[in-house]
């Protein structure tokens, strides 16, 4: 008997790049890979999609060690097994590291980073799931931007070289908790970066395809079970791109070293998620079940933005953007900002996170970011006016 996942298709980084007509992105300069030879290079939320792809591609780089560091066991374990088998197969010489540990907690933090002798890092470790993030608001502030403020601290402390933050293009005019969390979480970068030795960039990139969680392994889990495919609105769209080119990048800007620079990818144009539904579901060998077509295969069901979603994702302008050695990575022409202490950020951070409520931890974070944003308007005071009432 047939059934209906008997007919989903093995969609690899390419197939899907393929399925939506996008590119991926050219070799990196060898120039930008060779920092990594020879390195200690660690990795936060190593078990991650973003940060197993990272030491995937960072082992193939020949550095000295890989301290891959992450809170979820079973994940640190699948990504250390795999690099195990192939530094066996390809005769690799690179010292193997899985350490548990949260972000958060920064005196293993600080004992890793003194025992190892870190050169380079790169921050993946944070909660980005957003309707997720927007009900445990407190956990997801201390772990993206006190946890970010430790990974941070530990790098200065130790004499790190090279320090890269992965962010979100939900961190522009954020209106997410997430994407709030990971605008402080920039926001201390940028504070830190002045007057530190080690070279501090931050990078935002959209959706990647197939990372865990994300809206592909979840409509073909919809269309596995044949249906419904649940879709906020037909004219919610996104900017995607895949695993293996997203960490492409993420590596070559830390070969780019701008010290507190922001760097955006070449995103190409934003996706609709109605128009990725029904291309997975024609991938699948099945048919849309609507008004056109009532003996169809899949129904789609819209549901409504859910909480901290927004229709479309908010994009950089051209004009605001410069060139970089890299075709696919530009950099963001910032504009002044106030000068925010780390401590002050920290301190925000942390009276957000004590909130009864996600409203009113929005307000306090928000209201720091249009102080540094808007250079010192009355918009904080506003802000926090805002919290007293809500």
């Amino acid at each position: 008997m047939w059934r209906p996942t008997d007919r989903l298709p093995d969609l690899t980084d390419g197939a899907l790049a393929r399925l939506l007509g996008r590119e991926g992105a050219p070799k990196a300069p060898a120039a930008m890979l060779e920092r990594l030879a020879g390195r200690t290079v660690l990795v936060t939320g190593a078990g991650g999609s973003i940060g197993s792809e990272l030491c995937r591609q960072i082992l193939a780089a020949s550095p000295k060690a890989i301290v891959m560091v992450d809170a979820g066991e079973a994940a640190l374990f699948y990504i250390d097994e795999e690099l195990r088998q192939r530094c066996k197969a390809e005769g690799l010489d690179v010292a193997l590291i899985p350490l548990l540990g949260s972000i958060t907690d920064a005196e293993r933090l600080d004992a890793i980073f003194g025992r190892f002798a870190v050169d380079m890092v790169f921050h993946a470790a944070a909660y980005k799931h957003v309707p997720l993030v927007e009900l445990n608001f407190s956990e997801a502030i201390r772990n993206n931007v006190i946890g970010t403020e430790t990974v941070i601290r530990c790098c200065i402390r130790h004499r790190v070289k090279s320090f890269v933050l992965l962010s979100t293009d939900k961190a522009a005019e954020p209106v997410s908790i997430m994407g709030t969390s990971k605008r402080l979480a920039e926001l201390l970068v940028a504070a830190h970066a002045a007057t530190a030795d080690c070279v501090m960039s931050v990078v935002r990139f959209g959706n990647v395809f197939a990372s865990s969680g994300s809206l592909v392994p979840v409509i073909l889990r919809q269309i596995g079970r044949g249906g419904p495919v649940t879709v906020t609105s037909p004219a919610a769209t996104r900017f995607f791109m895949t695993t293996a080119e997203a960490a492409q990048l993420v590596i070559a800007v830390a070969g780019l070293g701008s010290r507190g620079g922001l760097f955006v990818f070449e995103m190409g144009e934003p996706v609709s998620i109605d128009t990725l539904v029904r291309r997975l579901i024609a991938a699948s060998g099945l048919t849309v079940r609507d008004e056109h077509r009532p003996d169809g295969d899949i129904e789609l069901i819209y549901t409504g933005l859910r909480p901290g979603e927004r229709l479309e994702e908010v994009a950089i302008p051209r004009a605001s953007l410069r060139a970089t050695p890299h075709p696919k990575i530009h950099e963001v022409r910032q504009p002044p900002t106030a000068a925010i202490p780390p401590d002050e950020l920290v301190r925000v951070a942390t009276a957000a996170a004590r909130e009864s409520t996600s409203a009113r931890a929005m307000a306090l974070m928000q209201a720091v970011i249009a102080e540094a944003e808007l250079a010192g308007t009355p918009a904080r005071a506003k802000a926090e006016a805002a919290v007293r009432v809500a």
